[in-house]
Parts: C-alpha cells; structure tokens; sequence
C-alpha cells in the first residue's frame, strides 16, 4: 500500500513500476482514507511524505508502528521531519524543510542487496536531481547503502536510497521527491523504462521480503541466466553480533547435471564477497558455499538455471542492410515492399533464367518381364486346352 496526505506525481510514477510486476497489487490511500486503513491486510507500506507539515497522520502511523509490516519512508518537501525522528529511531534527520537542495543520486558500487548491473549505473547517475531537504541525514546502525548524494560535482556519504532491518522486519529509505522525472527521463530518451521500473521493484522486493536471520547467505539476483550472460553470485557473512564480516575466505562448487564441478572462491568487498563465475553452458545448476568463522562452520545450498540460447531469437528485425549485401554477393536483388511489382519484369528480362525440360531415355530386355512370359505360357496352355477339349486335335 502507498500511502500520502495528498496526490503527487511520484505516485503515479511508483504505481505504474510496481504494479509491472504481474505478482504486485497496489492500493493508494490518499489523506482521510487513511483512519479505515488495516496495516494488517499489507505485506508492505510506502509512506508518502508522511508524516506530512499539514496532516501527520498520527492515527494511521500508530496502526503502522504496531504492525510488523515493512515500511519504505519517503522524504520530501512536505515530511514533517520532527514528527519523523519521533516515529523510528533507527534514522535521525538534522535539517527542516525550510531550504531544500538538489541531489544528484551516485550508486554505491558496494551494495550487494540486489543486482545494480553496470548500463544500470550509468543511467541513474544520469537521470535528474531529487528535490531533498536540507540537512544530515544520521543512521543508527548498520544500513546498506544503494544510492549516495551527489550536490552538483561534490560526492557526499550522505545517503539518498539505504535499507535497515530491525526488530524482525525490514524498512527502506528514500531522501528526496521527484522520481516522477526519471521515469519521464526513460520516456524522453525512447528506452524501455528498463532501469527505473526495475530500481523501483528490486526495492519493493527486497524491503518486503522477510527478515533472514541467518550468519551466512548465498544469494542471487535471478535464479535463470542465458549462456551469453555472466552469472553473479553474492554471499554476506555475520557473526554473532550480526555485524557483516569477511575476514574468512568463502568457496563455492557449482555442479551441472551431468556431474561436472566448478570450484571458485569468492572476492572481497566491502563487507560482503562477490563472485562472477562466467558464461556457464546450459542447464540446472546446484551450489554449495562454504566457510569458516572461528570454530564454527557455515554452508549454504542452491540452484540455478542456464538457458539455451537460440542465435535466431537474438534479432527478430530484419537487418536490411545486410540482407542487400549479401543479395549484391551472391548476384541476387534486394526489394523493398512498395517495389514489389518490379520482380516479374525482372525475371522476365533475365536471360538466365530460363525453361528447362528433361528427358530420361532407358531400355530394357523384355525376357526381363517375368510376368510377361507367365501370361505367354496360360494363354498356350489355355489354346492347347480348349482345341484338345472340341476335338480339333
């Protein structure tokens, strides 16, 4: 459920990715619908700007805290940042609303929730600045960071997407209003809207999820790949204050169903281990990761699958380009739709292309045809019979 004091159009922008995913229904509830509201019936709840400068919806936000339903908190220019700070205590916003201050977003390259591919990158850091309140934004405990603030050519720590667990559910973190331009963005520039649909329902995904406590985990951004396509694997250790660690080595063996293993270890990031494996040839994949923390050892199962790529559906569109040359190689003509009338008139006038008649002459001895002489054979057999029979032999 999104829930707002009023309209925006980030809304509009956040209903139209989520509601991409065929598995996601989404209701916006919209200043009073929010007092008959039952956080309960929610697997997730966007707060919108709430609590708002004008109606802080301390009825609603009370049902919410009582809940152990994830939150996404979204700061704008309307939030009423005092109220904010008293709800949660896991984020304190020193700053007012006052003064806001364009934030360019700047991808943190050791996020390791889910997958922040490269061309994905490049595109969020191109995309325009959110309108953010003025001020430090302070985390109470350990946060994975998605996206930083940029202030026009300065990059900054401060944190403009971050995520939290505590107290058994998850909650997201969004400092800034205006997302509404980056799908706008996609728009203008002619593309999929690849990017922001998918930023947004990663989030929604991974907020909504419910909380793991294990020490160590083996994740994957997707569980099918295509044989063209690298596959990632991450993996997150904590110890027993459930603080991440990476001192251990982590190892992993893949295994096709054929039987044939595939041995890696796993590489160092910030807080976390990543691992690219490579192209794999297609087929079902089982893994298992292990470690070592102190006396104790950890593993972790999984599988995966690697598609078969078909050549013929990489490009369904007719390259006309290549399909004249190779017409002008092979001494052929290339013609366009509107030129079609032309191609009996040419064949017409090409002297190569001519009638042909075949004739195919063979002989044969007729003592060959045994059937032939049985008949000779009944027919004097049945003369002779019939002349013996009246008397004329």
């Amino acid at each position: 459920m999104l829930a707002s004091a009023g309209p925006h159009p980030d809304i509009a922008a956040l209903k139209q990715a989520i509601t991409v995913n065929k598995h996601y229904e989404l209701k916006i509830a919209l200043g009073d619908d929010l007092n008959v509201i039952n956080p309960k019936d929610y697997s997730l709840i966007i707060l919108y700007q709430l609590p708002d400068l004008q109606n802080d919806g301390e009825g609603f936000i009370n049902k919410v805290q009582q809940s152990s339903v994830p939150i996404w908190y979204i700061l704008g220019a309307q939030s009423n940042l005092y109220a904010f700070n008293k709800m949660q205590s896991a984020v304190n916003f020193n700053g007012n609303n006052n003064t806001l201050q364009e934030a360019f977003s700047m991808v943190n390259t050791g996020f390791t929730a889910f997958e922040m591919s490269a061309s994905i990158d490049k595109e969020i850091e191109g995309f325009d600045p959110l309108q953010s309140p003025f001020g430090e934004v302070k985390i109470n405990g350990t946060a994975l960071v998605a996206l930083k603030q940029r202030i026009g050519k300065i990059k900054t720590e401060s944190p403009q997407l971050f995520f939290m667990s505590g107290e058994g559910k998850r909650a997201g973190y969004l400092i800034g209003e205006g997302i509404w331009r980056w799908r706008l963005a996609e728009a203008q520039n002619e593309q999929k809207l690849n990017t922001f649909n998918t930023l947004i329902s990663n989030a929604v995904q991974y907020i909504s999820a419910k909380d793991d406590k294990r020490k160590f985990k083996v994740y994957m951004a997707k569980n099918t790949f295509d044989e063209n396509e690298n596959v990632p694997i991450n993996a997150v250790l904590y110890n027993d204050s459930y603080v991440a660690v990476n001192t251990p080595d982590v190892s992993i063996q893949l295994k096709n169903e054929e039987g044939k293993v595939y041995n890696f270890l796993f590489s160092r990031t910030e807080t976390a281990y990543q691992l690219d494996a490579g192209m794999l040839p297609a087929g079902n994949y089982t893994y298992t990761a292990t470690t070592t923390l102190g006396s104790k050892k950890y593993s972790a199962q999984g599988i995966f699958y690697v598609n078969t790529l078909v050549a013929e559906y990489q490009q369904t569109i007719a390259n006309h380009q290549l399909l004249n040359t190779m017409a002008l190689q092979t001494g052929g003509k290339m013609y366009m739709p509107q030129n079609l009338s032309f191609i009996l008139n040419d064949i017409e006038k090409n002297e190569h292309v001519k009638t042909l008649s075949y004739e195919d002459r063979k002989y044969e001895e007729l003592i060959n045809f045994k059937w032939v002489f049985a008949l000779i054979i009944t027919m004097l057999t049945l003369e002779w019979f019939l002349r013996k029979r009246n008397g004329e032999i």
